[in-house]
């Protein structure tokens, strides 16, 4: 795990004090960053992100199981 992305339904980034925002856990493997670039780009289509196992961020570091459910859903475990 290495890349954490947060989505508002409908494909915005912002909310009202974080709600209804939903947050996800991408692997790292599932991210590229080209040379002198300031951004990470997601290399999986947006729907398999929106479907992926939701992170709680209010929870803390995520716990082993969720880590599993997010490699074995990306195809890493």
């Amino acid at each position: 795990m290495g890349t954490a992305l947060s989505e508002l339904p409908g494909g915005e980034r912002r909310g009202f004090l974080g709600i209804g925002q939903k947050h996800f856990l991408i692997p790292v493997e599932e991210s590229r960053r080209g040379v002198g670039e300031e951004r990470v780009t997601v290399t999986v289509p947006r729907e398999k992100v929106l479907n992926s196992p939701e992170f709680d961020p209010d929870a803390g570091l995520p716990a082993a199981d969720l880590q599993r459910a997010i490699d074995a859903y990306y195809g890493h475990g």
